[in-house]
């Protein structure tokens, strides 16, 4: 399904780490640029505090494009979830 204003993408990726439940470490390949992204997960109370840190970004264009795909993403996840 196609949305109006909206785009599909793919990549592929490789987890290079995994620690219960604190953090995932992988790289991600889009297109012909390799980014570095790590997940950490912060338990504060009741909640969890997620941080995404992505990096190698050919451009500052790409990481505009990303973060805000990104942003979008975890809203869409918070409203799912229901916060």
């Amino acid at each position: 399904m196609n949305i109006a204003g909206a785009c599909e993408f793919s990549f592929t990726g490789t987890y290079d780490e995994i620690v219960e439940p604190e953090r995932i470490a992988y790289h991600a390949q889009i297109g012909p640029t390799v980014m570095s992204v790590v997940v950490e997960f912060f338990e504060q109370g009741k909640q969890t505090r997620v941080v995404l840190t992505q990096d190698g970004f050919p451009d500052e264009n790409s990481c505009k494009t990303v973060s805000q795909g990104t942003t979008e993403s975890f809203d869409k996840l918070d409203r799912l979830l229901g916060s």
